[in-house]
């Protein structure tokens, strides 16, 4: 018998359903700060608890979430999750050709488990884990390099976040992601290429914007530019908060 615990919410409550109808964000890209628009759905892959869909720019991502499943072993007081992220192998990243996961691969993965632990309620689920499968199965033609490192792994925390809604799993609030390049000239670069520092900022909104991801990369000729990025990392997060939130309530 399974010592694994489960705690239900009162009667009066639910978790946001998210409907077979599939959901395609419709803003405009009118600003610097403003996201590209994404085709999201979830509940794609039957025999996992929880999976989302996320096509944006040239990129489609899938995540599936399994568990929370109980583990072998010596008792623990809160749950743990692991997170495994993969590229198909038709996407060059590097020249790697490894069955394993590549560096970059693990640095992603690292990213969006270190979101995902602070996000979830992992006391909810002692002595079990919760295992997060993504699968990037289309880039940009020319491959995966540096320059576009941050803004795929932006959009692997935010369908990885849907998939975790559609587990039904506790959370503390939805994680998203923003990204944005400050270019050498001190603006704000809406194509997210060339020079100039570049910010990733992963948030809990409805807990007053909460950080639990930061990553920040390239030069920078002051501390203005840290916080241009900064704030219009979060606001991005926000906007893709506010279009993850329509998609979740449409079948309320």
């Amino acid at each position: 018998m399974s010592d694994r615990r489960r705690i239900t919410a009162p009667g009066n409550t639910y978790f946001p359903r998210v409907g077979a109808e599939n959901k395609t964000s419709t803003r405009p890209r009118d600003s610097n700060n403003t996201p590209a628009s994404f085709y999201l759905t979830s509940n794609i892959v039957l025999n996992a608890n929880g999976s989302s869909y996320l096509e944006v720019d040239k990129f489609i991502i899938q995540a599936q979430v399994f568990g929370p499943r109980p583990i072998k072993g010596s008792y623990m007081d809160r749950g743990c999750v692991s997170v495994e992220c993969k590229f198909l192998s038709l996407i060059r990243q590097n020249g790697s050709d490894s069955k394993s996961m590549s560096g970059l691969e693990h640095r992603i993965a690292s990213f969006v488990e270190t979101c995902l632990v602070l996000s979830i309620l992992l006391d909810k689920y002692p002595k079990s884990t919760i295992d997060v499968f993504i699968n990037v199965l289309a880039a940009d033609d020319d491959g995966i390099d540096e320059s576009k490192i941050q803004r795929l792994t932006a959009w692997i925390v935010n369908c990885t976040s849907v998939a975790i809604v559609d587990s039904g799993i506790e959370v503390k609030d939805i994680v998203t992601c923003g990204q944005t390049l400050v270019g050498d000239e001190g603006t704000l670069k809406v194509d997210l290429q060339g020079r100039g520092l570049q910010a990733l900022v992963a948030i809990m909104p409805m807990r007053n914007d909460e950080i639990v991801g930061l990553w920040m990369d390239g030069s920078s000729k002051g501390t203005t530019d840290y916080s241009l990025a900064m704030a219009s990392s979060i606001e991005m997060a926000k906007t893709v908060r506010s279009n993850i939130n329509s998609y979740l309530l449409q079948d309320q």
